[in-house]
C-alpha cells in the first residue's frame, strides 16, 4: 500500500510550491518487540527504510520525507494489553513500568503534533 501512495502521491508532492512533504506513521514496535505483535511489527519495519530511501531520493527535488514512531497511545488494543501484562492500573504506572518517555502512554494529540512539526 505505501508503494501505491507514493507512487501516486508523487506528481502532486514534486509540484508543490513550497516543496512537498510526507510523513509516514510507523510504531515502536518496528524496533522494538513486544510479545504478540511479530505480524505488525514486520509490516510496519519495511516502512523505516522505505521512507529512508524516498528521503534520499526525492529530496533534492524539494520533498521532505519524515517518518513518526509511536509508542502505545492510550485508550487503543495496545494499552489495553500492557495493562494485562503489567498488571497496573493506570496509564502513568504502565508508562512508568515499561519505561515510556513522558511516563505515560502517548495522545492521537501527541502524534499529530509531531507530524504538524515536520510539515
Amino acid at each position: 500500500m505505501w508503494l501505491f501512495c507514493c507512487a501516486v502521491g508523487y506528481p502532486h508532492l514534486k509540484c508543490a510550491p513550497h516543496g512537498g512533504r510526507l510523513i509516514a506513521i510507523s510504531t515502536i514496535r518496528a524496533l522494538k518487540g513486544w510479545p504478540g505483535c511479530a505480524r505488525a511489527a514486520a509490516a510496519k519495519a519495511g516502512v523505516m527504510p522505505l521512507i529512508r530511501s524516498l528521503a534520499v531520493e526525492w529530496g533534492p527535488e524539494g520533498i521532505l520525507c519524515n517518518r513518526v514512531a509511536p509508542g502505545p497511545i492510550g485508550g487503543t488494543e495496545g494499552v489495553k494489553r500492557l495493562h494485562e501484562e503489567t498488571g497496573q492500573s493506570t496509564a502513568q504506572s504502565i508508562g512508568q513500568s515499561i519505561g515510556l518517555p513522558a511516563g505515560r502512554p502517548g495522545r492521537a494529540e501527541d502524534v499529530a503534533q509531531a507530524a504538524l512539526y515536520l510539515c
